[in-house]
């Protein structure tokens, strides 16, 4: 499993992100407190994460093309 914070600062990047993250087989989560969601429903995403510092879940450890495609999201 692999753990990476993003920030989705528009409902623009959130529309963005899902269409990247569902090019991808594996599973992928959201989650912010204590609340989870599915990264590949765009509703989920834009009620969730939009303006929020979230924790992307991928149930794989063959990322490097993720980060690649979702990197202007990536916060440190």
């Amino acid at each position: 499993m692999t753990c990476i914070p993003v920030k989705l600062k528009t409902a623009d990047d959130a529309f963005t992100f899902v269409q990247k993250i569902r090019r991808y087989p594996f599973n992928m989560d959201l989650r912010w407190d204590t609340y989870q969601i599915n990264a590949k429903s765009m509703l989920g995403v834009v009620g969730l994460s939009v303006g929020e510092k979230v924790i992307l879940y991928m149930d794989t450890n063959e990322s490097k093309s993720v980060l690649k495609d979702i990197s202007q999201y990536i916060e440190a």
